[in-house]
Parts: C-alpha cells; structure tokens; sequence
C-alpha cells in the first residue's frame, strides 16, 4: 500500500494523475477524496473529481497529503 506524501513533501508529476487526497477544511477534520493536481500556463490547483472543473479550494478545502490511486482489481473470470 502507498504511503501519504506531503504537498510540501512533493506534488504529482503528471496532471493526468488522478490520486486519493487528504483535505482539511476550517469546520471539519478532515476526509479522503479523490482528484487531480493541475499546473499549465497559469492554472495551479487541486481539482475535485466528485465535482468537476471545480478546485477544492473553492470551497475552503485543502489538499495537505496525496497518494497514487491503488490499482483496480484484477478480474478473476471462470473462478
């Protein structure tokens, strides 16, 4: 299993990452979600797969860790 990694730590390299994300937010503890880091040309942020187009820190969220997305479970036909 994939360690956390801190965005201070480093970032995705790629914007077509699509990876698990620790947030925080001022009211709330904190929740996994899933998304993307973007930079291109003037575009920096962590968009919100759930919701998207929109950034998390629209609404007040921040991306503070970040892990690769596990891979998807291997079908396992005939069994």
């Amino acid at each position: 299993m994939a360690e956390w990694i801190s965005v201070d730590e480093r970032l995705p390299t790629s914007m077509i990452n699509k990876v698990l994300v620790y947030v925080q937010h001022e009211d709330y503890v904190g929740y996994i979600g899933y998304g993307h880091y973007e930079k291109y040309k003037d575009v920096d942020g962590w968009f919100d797969l759930e919701h998207p187009g929109e950034q998390f820190a629209e609404h007040g969220y921040y991306v503070t860790h970040w892990m690769p997305s596990p891979e998807p479970p291997k079908e396992n036909r005939g069994s």
